[in-house]
């Protein structure tokens, strides 16, 4: 069989051209690609070389190869129709050994295929791993008028966006030259990919590109998800809403506008649609030409009217589709991959893989624990001209039924603290009984103190004497914290409000005067105190109904649990040991010191410019929610400060067994992980 003389007969562009619609471009012809789904043509026909090529997926191939997968037919199949009249040519002699022989054929170009997306994912995830922070002022930033948010740099200049699947693990990766030129990692699936910008505090706008992502956040003060193509985002708009997740769409205009507004309806949720222009279609070109006010504007405008479109149609009171109350979203996201410290993350998904419990209240519950064990004077001084500095200590609320086993997850994550806080006790009675053995009150030694790292009576009176001798802080465990809150929620009264004050205090670090009537004053040199406990969502809804605005639940990490899974009757993962040294190290890990003593941590100039986009966007958005729910913006408020804590954690975790000590500088090399978080 002569194959060159049937390819030449049928030439690629006329065969291609039945089957696509073919765009003329000089010598070559171009077309969005068959093989993968895309807004722009990156499928390249060279009718000269006989072959086509996708720039985008990788796909490449001769007009025998492209009907062979246009068609799913056999490479002898795929002749025969281009020798046979095409589309009118039916198998003949369709034996069981030719059935057989197709489907060895199409089983090994799957398994191909498989092998060569997974080779194309690793390549894009050291490709996002090995990038850098974005420059602000890259030329496609500049001209879009647009942040960088989560947005990298690859060494030859161009920006990277990550493209992850519904687990949170990197599969693709897109790349933006300064022309705005947009290529994704060659081979590497992008069907069902996405990318956030900010957090979900109830409901997440979707739309096409980052660019127009970009403009919306800046002006709705809600999650945007990016799908990167019209037809990712009908496929990711049908998986979130089935997922009872709140969802705003925001298309682009002409066709695409059109098409989303049948989803939309199909969906019932709302669609909002940019307004004519002079230059441009989507929300982008609308900030660029009317300024973020505007598309805030828009938003507002089209989620009022669909508001009382729907109510009229219900016959219900108008209300702003959004998040109205944060326990009420019936889907509890997934703990994203690639955040945490690697042998964290090991501890999180694999404990939970044996418990069948989400990883996210391990890792929470972890993190708590490091925090406990890394001594109180480890500080990081985030500015370089404001003494302020944040030690490790975080409160931690993991919220969800008792199914969820909080308690277990809890449990184990704490066992070494636990040991360790037993071996302290054990010292201290030893070093109290010698003590009394040589006089004791008559002796001229004072009284050894009793120092702990962790107490689950969390009374304020039993918390203010263990304190007192715990300058390196400690850990309240709480199974359930309602019986703590209980405790402290006296909102009138003299004994409530002394209360709330320690409480308050022990958040922040810091001197603590414990005066009492009777009982004898004492001060404690440096109040700290970590928490971790779990509570029910009804109870937790209370609270925040009723709660004072000084802060003090808003202190609190809030950790919303998905259902737990049948665990598995396997013994307890390895991993769970190798956290439990971990916590060991960080306990005897010391601050760095000079000739002058102990010196504070500091980040490095790339650090400290992660911080400040960071603090620009929690400022915006407190002013945003100031005006809707002043509880709420008073915990956001707190997330500067949370940041700085967590990345003292981070520091404290990566150079935990380093011979040479702990460095005195935190670089940005793994914070934009931390920043997604």
């Amino acid at each position: 069989m002569n194959w060159d003389a049937i390819k030449q007969a049928n030439p690629i562009a006329d065969i291609i051209g039945q089957a696509i619609k073919l765009q003329k471009s000089v010598r070559e012809y171009k077309a969005c690609c068959p093989f993968h789904d895309e807004k722009s043509p990156s499928f390249h026909v060279i009718p000269d070389k006989g072959f086509a090529h996708c720039f985008g997926c990788g796909w490449h191939g001769d007009v025998i190869d492209f009907i062979r997968d246009y068609k799913k037919v056999t490479p002898s199949e795929a002749v025969a129709m281009l020798t046979n009249g095409g589309a009118e040519y039916t198998r003949k002699d369709d034996t069981p050994e030719a059935q057989a022989e197709r489907a060895a054929i199409m089983e090994q170009r799957a398994e191909a295929e498989r092998i060569r997306r997974d080779m194309a994912t690793r390549e894009a995830r050291d490709t996002w791993e090995a990038a850098g922070r974005a420059d602000p002022h890259h030329p496609y930033l500049v001209r879009k008028g647009i942040t960088p948010h989560m947005a990298r740099q690859h060494s030859d200049g161009r920006l990277i966006l990550p493209i992850m699947d519904a687990s949170g693990e990197v599969m693709s990766v897109q790349l933006i030259a300064d022309d705005g030129g947009k290529k994704f990692t060659p081979g590497a699936p992008t069907g069902g990919g996405r990318a956030y910008i900010g957090i979900n505090m109830g409901r997440t706008i979707l739309c096409e590109g980052f660019a127009t992502g970009a403009s919306i956040y800046e002006a709705i003060p809600d999650q945007v998800c990016i799908a990167f193509s019209l037809n990712n985002m009908e496929r990711l708009a049908r998986e979130l809403h089935a997922n009872g997740r709140a969802i705003v769409l925001a298309s682009d205009g002409g066709n695409a506008a059109k098409r989303m507004a049948v989803l939309a309806d199909e969906l019932d949720v709302p669609v909002i649609i940019p307004p004519a222009l002079k230059d441009g279609n989507d929300f982008n070109d609308q900030a660029q030409e009317q300024g973020t006010d505007a598309v805030a504007a828009t938003f507002r405008s089209a989620l009022k009217e669909y508001s009382e479109r729907k109510a009229m149609r219900d016959n219900a009171p108008a209300q702003e589709t959004g998040p109205v109350d944060l326990w009420a979203t019936p889907s509890v996201p997934a703990l994203p991959r690639g955040l945490l410290p690697p042998l964290i993350e090991r501890f999180a998904f694999e404990s939970a893989a044996q418990m069948g419990t989400d990883p996210a209240g391990f890792a929470m519950s972890a993190l708590a624990a490091c925090s406990v064990a890394i001594r109180d004077n480890i500080e990081l001084k985030p500015k370089q001209h404001e003494s302020w500095t944040e030690s490790a200590r975080i409160w931690v609320m993991l919220i969800g039924t008792p199914s969820t086993r909080k308690s277990p997850m809890m449990a184990r994550t704490v066992a070494r603290i636990k040991k360790l806080d037993a071996q302290m006790l054990s010292q201290s009675n030893r070093a109290l009984a010698d003590w009394q053995d040589n006089g004791g009150p008559k002796s001229s030694e004072p009284r050894p103190g009793t120092p702990r790292l962790r107490i689950e009576d969390a009374t304020t009176e039993a918390a203010q004497e263990i304190c007192k001798d715990s300058p390196n802080g400690i850990m309240v465990l709480q199974d359930e914290l309602t019986g703590f809150f209980g405790r402290i929620e006296k909102y009138g009264g003299k004994s409530g409000g002394a209360d709330r004050s320690f409480w308050l205090q022990a958040y922040g670090g810091g001197q603590y005067a414990v005066n009492r009537i009777g009982r004898g004053s004492f001060l404690i040199d440096n109040l700290s105190v970590t928490m971790l406990g779990g509570i029910q969502p009804g109870p937790l809804r209370s609270l925040v109904a009723e709660a004072q605005d000084d802060g003090l639940i808003q202190r609190f990490i809030p950790v919303m649990l998905q259902k737990a899974q049948r665990d598995q009757d396997v013994a307890t993962p390895p991993v769970a040991e190798e956290f439990g040294d971990l916590v060991e190290a960080l306990h005897e890990l010391d601050a760095p010191r000079n000739f002058f003593g102990v010196q504070p941590l500091t980040f490095s100039e790339g650090a400290r410019a992660v911080r400040e986009a960071l603090a620009d966007e929690h400022f915006r958005f407190v002013l945003v929610m100031e005006q809707m729910n002043s509880k709420l913006a008073t915990h956001i408020g707190k997330y500067d400060g949370l940041f700085v804590r967590l990345c003292v954690i981070w520091h404290c975790v990566e150079h935990a067994t380093n011979a040479d000590g702990l460095p005195l500088e935190v670089s940005e090399a793994w914070q934009a992980g931390l920043r997604g978080s």
